[in-house]
């Protein structure tokens, strides 16, 4: 159950005592996130400058750039976030079919 609901924060790895693993999927996922909700602020920034430099009159290529550099942060964090949670279920996938790296727990004992 730990791999389903909390698979893309490592949970799973970490009870194997696959500690590379979880600290990776760990990672990634919480690096995903926050280049996510960076790059939604960013985007937002820069769409708010565009709507102040239109009432102008005059245009700002410095706010188009903005959007993009957010565009870019949310595409990179969709596909980061997107590894991670495949990952995590097709180990979720491997421990319901008792894939040999997942027969054991961290103990030695074997996981039912």
């Amino acid at each position: 159950m730990l791999g389903f609901f909390f698979g893309t924060l490592g949970a799973h790895n970490f009870y194997f005592g696959k500690t590379g693993r979880a600290v990776a999927q760990l990672a990634m996922t919480i690096i995903g996130w926050l280049l996510l909700f960076s790059g939604m602020a960013v985007v937002q920034s820069g769409v708010g400058d565009t709507y102040s430099s239109y009432s102008s009159y005059t245009y700002s290529s410095g706010s188009e750039s903005l959007i993009v550099v957010g565009m870019i942060l949310v595409i990179i964090a969709i596909v980061m976030i997107a590894v991670v949670s495949i990952w995590a279920f097709v180990e979720f996938v491997m421990i319901l079919a008792g894939a040999r790296t997942y027969a054991f727990d961290n103990e030695g004992r074997a996981v039912q």
